[in-house]
């Protein structure tokens, strides 16, 4: 659906185990482009208010292995093109 922001609603959220590196713990960072992408929830209110709307979201859990804490973040896809630069 290009053009609209599309929360996916879905009976249970991805889950995802990750492994902090040397003794990490706090929020995930608000981009990461791995095997999946996933934003948080502060970046997808800042794109969104800046007038971004050709996203598809899936909600998605971050659970830390170590200390089992767990953060809501949101995998996602970028549908159709965006200009990000003005033409002559």
């Amino acid at each position: 659906m290009p053009g609209d922001l599309a929360i996916v609603e879905s009976p249970t959220p991805i889950q995802i185990e990750a492994t902090p590196r040397q003794g990490f713990s706090g929020l995930p960072p608000d981009y990461f482009d791995g095997t999946i992408s996933l934003m948080s929830p502060r970046l997808v209110k800042a794109l969104t208010g800046a007038g971004v709307h050709n996203l598809s979201l899936y909600p998605a859990i971050i659970t830390y292995t170590t200390t089992r804490e767990w953060h809501e973040v949101f995998a996602f896809n970028l549908v159709g093109l965006v200009s990000v630069a003005p033409t002559a």
